[in-house]
């Protein structure tokens, strides 16, 4: 998990290093919850506490980036 999560933090800072946008629009944003919460690796019961149980990422963080990526590839 912290590998995971410390190379979204570095792609990211490349990312806004070289001015490109690090956050997803609101509508992708909308889009990775929607597959989030259709598949059967979630877990929690709100969107504070969802988290996917392949990457143990909380998901409501995981959605808002650029870098982030689903373990599954459904987005």
């Amino acid at each position: 998990q912290i590998k995971d999560v410390l190379n979204t933090f570095w792609i990211s800072c490349k990312q806004f290093l070289a001015g490109n946008e690090i956050l997803v629009s609101p509508e992708i944003e909308n889009t990775r919850i929607n597959e989030c919460l259709n598949c059967v690796y979630i877990t929690g019961n709100s969107q504070k506490t969802y988290r996917c149980k392949l990457c143990k990422c909380f998901i409501q963080l995981k959605i808002k980036t650029v870098a982030s990526k689903c373990p599954i590839n459904k987005w």
